[in-house]
């Protein structure tokens, strides 16, 4: 069971079909490098909590954990080992993953663990590049060499893969530049669109010009359409018609201040 998909999930009694609490987080005890309990908000009692050791867990499913004996699981004033653990407890979520070696993987987004505790999988966060063309990036379990507060670290060999899909699938300078671009582009028209928030005709003419002016190929960015540039085009032209005096032509006369033949 993933880890970021198991608290929010109810503890249910297998043998008399009731709830006893919901999940609110793992412990982990990183000397053996393994989940041992399960903390859970008991339903009776006000703000009675207790942990659930891993090995009296009878399954996981996707809408409850189950058990067979509610008297497994312990609470905070019975002498037990798991409370101490608890108050020193390590949150992988978020922690960053190195190598021995001191490169940087990932960090990690949740971990994956069967019903001995055991950590089978770690799944690496998402975006800490740009983008890594929806690959999935993850590390076996036995790739951690260990972990604490502050740190996963893991053993080069297994790393040496996804570093490879990272670095193959790292954005280049000219998608940056084009992503860029692109980002103003879109800012620019959206300003444009609530200064002129009845329209303007003239309006896909300067996003157009705006796009020439980064730089950015009619190939990259989608060009307006044909009528609509027309239809702004013409109305320039008859904007500009109208502004204009009218001239006499060679062999006119002007009379009143307008040409006459």
């Amino acid at each position: 069971m993933l880890s970021k998909n198991i608290n929010g999930l109810a503890v249910v009694h297998i043998d008399a079909g009731q709830r006893l609490g919901t999940v609110r987080g793992i412990l982990l005890d990183p000397a053996k490098r393994r989940a041992t309990a399960l903390l859970v908000a008991l339903t009776q009692g006000w703000m009675r909590k207790g942990l659930l050791p891993i090995e009296h867990v009878y399954a996981i499913g996707d809408q409850a954990v189950t058990v067979e004996d509610e008297a497994h699981i312990v609470t905070p004033d019975e002498e037990s080992s798991l409370w101490a653990s608890w108050k020193e407890r390590v949150d992988l979520h978020g922690m960053p993953i190195l190598t021995e070696r001191g490169e940087g993987v990932g960090i990690v987004d949740a971990y994956d663990f069967d019903l001995n505790g055991r950590i089978t999988e770690i799944a690496i966060r998402q975006g800490v590049w740009k983008r890594f063309k929806g690959q999935a990036l993850t590390l076996p379990g036995s790739a951690i060499r260990s972990f604490g507060r502050d740190a996963v670290i893991v053993r080069a060999e297994f790393a040496a893969d996804v570093q490879a899909k990272q670095a193959a699938a790292k954005p280049s300078r000219a998608d940056d530049e084009l992503e860029e671009k692109t980002e103003d582009i879109t800012e620019g028209a959206a300003a444009d669109s609530a200064a002129n928030p009845e329209g303007d005709a003239s309006l896909p003419v300067r996003l157009w010009q705006r796009v020439r002016q980064l730089g950015a190929s009619k190939a990259e960015v989608k060009q307006p359409a044909a009528d609509s540039l027309e239809a702004a085009e013409n109305e320039h032209q008859s904007e500009s018609n109208h502004d204009e005096p009218l001239r006499p032509q060679e062999g006119e006369k002007q009379q009143g201040g307008l040409p006459i033949a």
